[in-house]
């Protein structure tokens, strides 16, 4: 198989037109050792400053800017294996202004994957400043990243969830939003408790999750919904005293300033 070379692998890259897949495998084939380091440096910086699409278009599934945005993650996280850092701020740039819209790849899956492999003291704690933002959804973004990092003792989600909860399937159905979170508190026996941020918010925001005089009927194991499904709701986890504490990201992102706090102060 012909190897593409670097100069062509570049024009693959800054190609908008090009599937975001494939361009992405573009830069994961580049060969950083038969070209000059700071050759390829330059290369993967000026690509940075490239021209975006000037579309605000949003398709099902599909954020063309955003996906510019994880291009540049893939190109930071290069950067960062040939021993520059000096684009690391559009790290948090990507967990800022990430959405759902884009869903293959996920932003902020995409950014927590490459947080973990520079592994750079100053964006982590980057992360946590955005924890503090007055802007929601930032400071959920911030949340998310951090629980997909799944940090060592980390104050949200866990590894035990399965161990406290039944694997088996179970039958749901509901017409709204606190009949569906009592619902699951209800079917573990005690296990899963709702925060008081969660039961204030239900109460205010109490709205459909079905049409008129219609029912949600599903089966699922309530580790599947609380590991897969709950976070589509605006909610996030974490296990205290062997219970699941269903809370929310405000709650959540308290928690992880606390935690952050400790384990700063304890070092």
């Amino acid at each position: 198989m012909q190897t593409i070379n670097n100069d062509n692998l570049y024009l693959i890259i800054g190609n908008t037109k090009e599937e975001l897949s494939v361009r992405i495998k573009a830069i994961q084939d580049l060969d950083l050792a038969n070209e000059e380091k700071n050759s390829i440096i330059l290369n993967l910086n000026k690509l940075l400053e490239r021209n975006r699409p000037t579309t605000n278009e949003i398709l099902i599934d599909w954020d063309p800017t955003a996906a510019e945005r994880v291009v540049d993650l893939y190109i930071v996280k290069t950067l960062n294996i040939l021993g520059d850092d000096t684009q690391n701020h559009r790290i948090i740039l990507s967990i800022t202004h990430a959405n759902r819209f884009l869903s293959e790849p996920n932003e902020l899956e995409v950014a927590s994957k490459i947080i973990k492999s520079i592994n750079d003291k100053k964006t982590y704690t980057d992360v946590f400043e955005l924890l503090k933002s007055s802007n929601n959804t930032i400071s959920e973004n911030a949340v998310i990243t951090l629980d997909n990092l799944q940090l060592e003792n980390a104050p949200l989600r866990g590894e035990n969830i399965k161990s406290l909860l039944s694997s088996k399937e179970l039958s749901f159905k509901f017409s709204n939003l606190r009949e569906e979170m009592e619902l699951y508190a209800k079917m573990s026996n005690g296990v899963i408790i709702l925060s008081q941020g969660v039961k204030e918010f239900i109460n205010v925001n109490n709205y459909r999750r079905s049409d008129e005089g219609k029912f949600i009927n599903f089966e699922k194991s309530l580790s599947d919904i609380l590991e897969t499904y709950i976070s589509e709701l605006g909610f996030d986890y974490y296990i205290e005293d062997n219970h699941i504490v269903i809370c929310t990201y405000k709650e959540a992102a308290n928690r992880w300033i606390h935690w952050f706090d400790e384990t700063t102060n304890s070092q």
